[in-house]
């Protein structure tokens, strides 16, 4: 079979069509922070042909789910395919997409994640998938105190002054608590090692469209890990999983 990468030829013998997966590979390319993109662009990004890539265009194209940008040689997603996305949400409850992206997310690393929002001092699970290899204590419904988890310090972080004094009033804290608040706000995830067993979290904020956050997603690991670990490795995952989550949790503000 020749024309094809290493990827493609496993996947025909699985069965897959390598033209209707190059076309997802396409779609997938276009992101929030990536709205336009050439045929060049394209080409680098996917490692094909400038002439599969256009052949692959001019197909979406004429299905409705790519077009042309006025005036550039960019293209972008059209009404066709952002459709499919919309009749697919009308399908699903919150509960089901929220359950899917965990899902995803627990499939991609092997590891327990969990999404908790503010419950006054307190942090509320409203989802979670769990990994067979390592067991997770929070279940559904489960209440954490704010400060004792990386989920409830990223939630701390974006408080204001005033309730955030309120909180860690109630909750007696301590000079350390707010020096790891203030890094929280500094490099936008939470990682804690704990100091009782082998093992560790981390967690990252969910955001409204304003950019206040409504929930914490956050991944239990066996082990502990170095912050730069941690960033390479987990950080990107959560946060293309927290920009999912995201539309769901907008009320939560």
């Amino acid at each position: 079979m020749t024309g094809f990468t290493d990827i493609e030829r496993g996947n025909i013998e699985k069965g897959n069509v390598p033209a209707l997966t190059r076309g997802l590979r396409l779609l997938a390319q276009f992101n929030r922070e990536t709205k336009t993109l050439t045929g060049a662009e394209l080409s680098r990004r996917l490692g094909l042909s400038r002439t599969t890539v256009f052949r692959l265009l001019a197909t979406l194209e004429a299905q409705g789910c790519v077009e042309r940008v006025e005036g550039e040689a960019a293209y972008r997603l059209s009404l066709g395919v952002l459709r499919l996305g919309f009749d697919q949400l009308a399908v699903l409850s919150p509960s089901e997409l929220t359950q899917r992206i965990l899902n995803r997310l627990r499939d991609e690393t092997g590891l327990n994640c969990s999404v908790m929002v503010r419950d006054g001092i307190s942090s509320l699970c409203v989802g979670r998938a769990s990994a067979p290899s390592f067991a997770m204590p929070c279940d559904v419904g489960s209440r954490i105190p704010l400060h004792q988890s990386a989920w409830g310090m990223v939630l701390l972080a974006d408080l204001s002054s005033k309730e955030l004094a309120a909180v860690l009033r109630a909750v007696l804290q301590n000079d350390a608590t707010v020096a790891e608040l203030e890094e929280t706000r500094r490099i936008g995830f939470v990682l804690r090692n704990s100091s009782d067993s082998p093992a560790a979290s981390l967690a990252v904020p969910v955001r409204s469209r304003n950019g206040r956050v409504t929930a914490s997603l956050g991944i239990a690991l066996p082990i502990p890990v170095t912050a730069k670990h941690a960033r390479a490795g987990y950080v990107p995952l959560l946060a293309t999983a927290a920009e999912q989550l995201a539309p769901l949790f907008e009320e939560c503000t």
